[in-house]
């Protein structure tokens, strides 16, 4: 029983701690620290995709930001740029949402995002 007791304890530190780590940009200010490493701009992503599920838009615009900067002829900064759009129309910057779309389309004519951003884009319109 006092096993179970101790794992329980460790458990939700470990959690508390990881949880405060992210709400306090602890974890952004390491990996901004770290963009320009091989495994920089994919970090910056995936905490780029955490914070949109946990609702920290302005968070994710900012490590989108950081990618677009850093490896600005990659295929993450095209994601990246896609996904910038989709973050200012959750936070209902509608118009620059649609010039993001804009520049996403003109910058990246064959992308495979292109018909997902085109509709997006229109939807913003249809509000």
């Amino acid at each position: 029983m006092k096993s179970l007791v101790v794992f329980v304890l460790l458990v939700a530190g470990g959690m508390w701690w990881a949880w405060d780590a992210f709400n306090t940009d602890r974890i952004q200010a390491f990996v901004d620290s770290k963009i320009y490493e091989k495994w920089g701009p994919q970090a910056e992503y995936n905490l780029a995709q955490l914070c949109e599920l946990t609702g920290r838009y302005e968070g994710a615009i900012h490590c989108y930001s950081a990618i677009m900067e850093a490896v600005p002829h990659s295929e993450l900064a095209e994601k990246a740029m896609y996904r910038t759009a989709i973050c200012l129309s959750q936070l209902n910057k509608f118009t620059e949402s649609v010039a993001t779309f804009d520049a996403f389309l003109e910058k990246y004519p064959e992308s495979l995002f292109r018909d997902l951003a085109q509709r997006r884009r229109a939807g913003i319109f249809n509000r």
